[in-house]
């Protein structure tokens, strides 16, 4: 709010202009202006009036700035009732299963584009590289950050995909909050992993292992409020869950070598998006899951 005070003569004319109550340089400028063009712009005001004469009276006047809501520039939100979609799967009505599709789809996209670079590959360099980005209300992918990666080649080539998604023609589905859609943040860990083979003698000409590690382990139900069931594998001995920061928020033992899942409680976490890692002597995969409440 920027209260202005002006006299208006007895002539009709606006003098004395001064601002009464500042909000912010520019917005009192703004105000100023207006006022200060009226005599101009809009012509004579109508005189106060006392024992039948023209006076000169002091007005206050309060000039209220607001956005409007498709102005304001919102933060993206860290979790949604309806979490985006990679495109392609619209046309399926079922929603458990559409959201299987788009899954599918993203990973499918990847795996095509994706390059193990010739330096880590070379050099036995394996691991998860955790990009993050924002989905649009409209379906845009910007804000790339890579948040964790074994190497800088891998960080770089996990840009390069993400740049290449941006490309696309189709957009994202994006995620959808009290009925409408909303911008929303999205952690997508990528594995790279050589073949057997590769590790004694790298050949170009095979395809190392490129995964999403969501397609190997899933989380149930993702969006969660006060628990997750996380599918683990043989030998699996520990679970961490990180949060997009690289903080470790929960670690929990595996104690049962027979077992193809594990329960773990999350009501401790905040609303927003986490990592959890299934981990074992020999490897470990990890998958992204939103937390709400």
């Amino acid at each position: 709010m920027v209260v202005v005070k002006f006299t208006v003569g007895a002539d009709g004319l606006v003098k004395n202009v001064s601002i009464s109550k500042s909000l912010q340089p520019d917005a009192d400028e703004a105000v100023l202006r207006i006022v200060k063009g009226m005599n101009t712009k809009v012509g004579h005001w109508q005189p106060a009036i006392k024992e039948g004469k023209a006076v000169d009276a002091e007005l206050c006047l309060p000039v209220k700035f607001a956005l409007d809501s498709t102005t304001i520039n919102k933060e993206p939100l860290q979790y949604a009732e309806e979490l985006p979609r990679f495109p392609g799967c619209e046309h399926i009505t079922d929603v458990q299963e559409r959201s299987v599709c788009a899954t599918e789809k993203l990973y499918q996209f990847i795996s095509y584009n994706i390059k193990y670079p010739k330096e880590d590959r070379d050099n036995n360099i394996e691991g998860h590289v955790i990009v993050q980005f924002v989905i649009g209300a409209d379906g845009s992918i910007s804000s790339f950050n890579v948040l964790r990666a074994p190497s800088e080649g891998l960080k770089q080539e996990a840009l390069r995909v993400m740049n290449a998604m941006d490309a696309m023609p189709d957009k994202w589905i994006p995620a959808r909050n009290e009925g409408k859609a909303v911008a929303m943040t999205f952690t997508l860990p990528i594995k790279f992993k050589l073949q057997d083979e590769q590790k004694s003698n790298p050949i170009e000409s095979k395809a190392p292992e490129v995964l999403v590690s969501n397609a190997t382990i899933k989380v149930i139900p993702n969006p969660a409020q006060e628990s997750i069931t996380v599918s683990i594998f043989k030998d699996t001995h520990t679970l961490k869950i990180f949060d997009t920061a690289g903080k470790l928020m929960i670690t929990q033992k595996v104690t049962s070598d027979s077992t193809t899942s594990e329960t773990m409680n999350i009501s401790a976490l905040k609303p927003g998006q986490y990592i959890v890692q299934v981990i074992s002597d020999k490897e470990s995969l990890s998958a992204a899951f939103a937390v709400v409440k």
